[in-house]
């Protein structure tokens, strides 16, 4: 799972879904760089999409993101059904439920 962030080749994807949030993404198209920093030290430059939720950098958004990351990350199927509740009522409402650490 990403928080709202993506870089598919060019012209590869008409629109994209937040898979934190289900929303349409905002595009930017054919922006011509690095995708990520292994690529930038090795000087690798390719034109690609960017592909970013209105919402990623928001309260809710990241600590729905979270909540979704620890329910794939826990071996216990009744704390994963919880959190994966949790961050779908933060998902409706718009409102985290606890302040949380944005450089986690």
């Amino acid at each position: 799972m990403s928080n709202g962030n993506f870089t598919p080749d060019a012209d590869s994807e008409k629109s994209m879904k937040c898979d934190v949030c289900d929303i349409d993404m905002e595009v930017e198209r054919g922006i011509f760089g690095s995708t990520s920093f292994a690529s930038s030290m090795a000087g690798k430059k390719v034109k690609y999409d960017h592909f970013k939720c209105k919402f990623r950098d928001t309260d809710w958004h990241l600590q729905a993101y979270q909540l979704f990351k620890e329910a794939e990350n826990t071996p216990s199927g009744i704390l994963s059904g919880l959190l994966e509740r949790e961050a779908a009522s933060i998902i409706i409402s718009k409102k985290a439920t606890k302040q949380i650490n944005k450089w986690f």
